[in-house]
């Protein structure tokens, strides 16, 4: 599957940015998720949603991605991920991401959460 992020507005929270992956995020596309995430945090998008329904997996450039986007919004704004497989939340959860950023199940529940 070819690699892509769509960005768009969560529809119950117009300030609330969802950045959608789909394929991979390796050390070959994890410049490319970087990129599209540095390019919302700078038209002042601080709140990031990062939907993982069609993330197939996630090596160590790609999870270090999701910490730099964490670095720029954690102070005026914030990082939550939702729709993460079971493979892919292993990998997060081995390097202790869970303890930093919250992770929902669903929709449901990122839009009970993301405050």
């Amino acid at each position: 599957m070819e690699f892509k992020v769509n960005v768009k507005s969560a529809k119950w929270d117009p300030d609330l940015t969802v950045l959608e992956i789909h394929g991979s995020v390796d050390a070959q596309t994890a410049p490319a998720f970087e990129k599209t995430a540095m390019e919302v945090i700078g038209k002042n998008r601080r709140r990031i949603l990062v939907d993982c329904a069609g993330l197939d997996f996630i090596s160590s450039a790609g999870i270090g991605v999701f910490m730099v986007i964490l670095s720029e919004v954690e102070s005026s704004g914030g990082l939550w991920i939702m729709n993460l497989s079971d493979e892919v939340f292993e990998s997060f959860d081995l390097l202790g991401i869970p303890e930093v950023v919250k992770i929902f199940k669903n929709e449901k529940e990122a839009q009970a959460g993301c405050k």
